[in-house]
């Protein structure tokens, strides 16, 4: 699997490219039970999930994380076009961001590409730019998994 992360003024870009089906890489964001196994920052050693997966559908995601204690992000689903596109406005403490997660296929492998952008610019050591930066590349299980 091979990841690209790009930051730039507000916004954070990360693509990543799978050996796998594109319905199949769309479907790990869908559950609470797939998506808690690869998300969250490399710090992360807890991650509950609540999440109603339907356009107006919301979600919350604790996550507890090595010197930093808990961290939530709370979030409302805008749009999702299965296996293409997956858009939501999310809360990270003071901030406010639109993420939209796009999926394609290219060649043998897919594209996931997710792109974050955020209202207004937080302070370097709270910002979820900061804790995603340092994100992790790949999920937590093995991408064998997909």
């Amino acid at each position: 699997m091979k990841s690209e992360v790009t930051i730039s003024g507000n916004r954070l870009q990360v693509k990543r490219s799978f050996d796998a089906p594109r319905p199949l890489v769309f479907s790990w964001w869908t559950t609470p039970e797939k998506l808690r196994q690869w998300s969250g920052c490399k710090e992360a050693t807890k991650c509950e999930i609540d999440m109603d997966f339907r356009v107006g559908g919301s979600f919350a995601q604790k996550l507890q994380i090595t010197g930093r204690g808990e961290f939530t992000i709370f979030g409302t689903y805008e749009e999702i076009i299965e296996p293409e596109r997956i858009v939501y406005r999310a809360i990270y403490g003071p901030v406010t961001t639109r993420v939209t997660v796009e999926f394609f296929v290219e060649g043998k492998g897919n594209k996931l590409l997710s792109r974050k952008q955020e209202s207004r610019k937080p302070s370097a050591r709270r910002s979820p730019m900061a804790l995603l930066s340092r994100s992790k590349h790949s999920p937590r299980s093995s991408p064998a998994r997909f």
